[in-house]
């Protein structure tokens, strides 16, 4: 398992899927977050059973109540952290929360686009926004040279499908139009953060865990769950000012 190196990270969409496996593998590793907030909408749902359990396990993990479609629970969310913190700041955000449909251009409605757009790219957007100030903080404070995940980072979960130059030169599927371009809308927001941010000290990714083995993927999906993690970890260990920003799980750069 891949060492992070951090004070403080927070992971939305954390009650399932990627971002519960996520949260497993960093709390294992030998060196977990010293405070690590897992955000879902409803902490004491049916869904979150998992996410508590880790919890209790665990106590440096904090279950945070978060709608990242809704500014005042995002603003809730930056208060309790920054009580948690007090005058530290958080070391890295994980954009995790996500939604997809299998929409095609018969079948989508204005509805399907709206839903699927706040949520995959508003949403991190304005999260990314309200943190900025702990996360400028956090870089200053660091002792780290550069651009690290263990400074102060944002790391957007992306997918290939929103790759433009994938998309035009690769034969692929002809539904998801939804998803499609709200992951490459995510794209185009990590390379204009990354490009007015990282003189901040604020490392800005996109990474793209591959098609897998999870409620939104389906039983179908090539990769487990634990495959993909386990490698996005040791991507996000790896990366620095020196990287390429739109990775795969596997750590190889991806056209944007």
């Amino acid at each position: 398992m891949a060492n992070i190196l951090l004070g403080a990270a927070l992971v939305t969409g954390a009650n399932r899927g990627i971002g519960l496996e996520l949260i497993r593998q960093l709390v294992d590793s030998e060196r977990s977050p010293r405070v690590l907030f897992v955000g879902c909408r409803e902490p004491e749902g049916p869904r979150v059973r998992d996410l508590k359990n880790i919890a209790e396990k665990h106590p440096n993990v904090i279950v945070v109540k978060l709608d990242v479609t809704d500014s005042q629970s995002i603003a809730e969310c930056v208060e309790q952290v920054e009580k948690v913190l007090e005058k530290g700041g958080l070391n890295l955000l994980i954009n995790d929360a996500g939604i997809a449909t299998c929409d095609t251009l018969e079948t989508l409605t204005a509805e399907i686009m709206e839903q699927t757009f706040t949520t995959n790219i508003v949403a991190p957007i304005m999260m990314a926004k309200a943190f900025v100030p702990t996360l400028k903080r956090a870089a200053a404070l660091s002792n780290f040279k550069g651009l690290s995940c263990s400074k102060a980072a944002v790391i957007n979960m992306s997918s290939i499908l929103g790759s433009l130059e994938l998309n035009i030169d690769v034969k692929g599927p002809d539904d998801a139009y939804s998803y499609k371009t709200s992951k490459a809308a995510v794209n185009m927001f990590t390379q204009c953060l990354a490009k007015q941010l990282n003189p901040d000290g604020i490392l800005y990714a996109a990474l793209h865990p591959s098609w897998v083995q999870t409620d939104m993927g389906g039983n179908e999906a090539p990769l487990s769950v634990e495959d993909s993690i386990c490698g996005l970890i040791q991507v996000m260990t790896s990366l620095s000012d020196k990287s390429e920003h739109f990775l795969d799980w596997k750590g190889d750069h991806l056209p944007w």
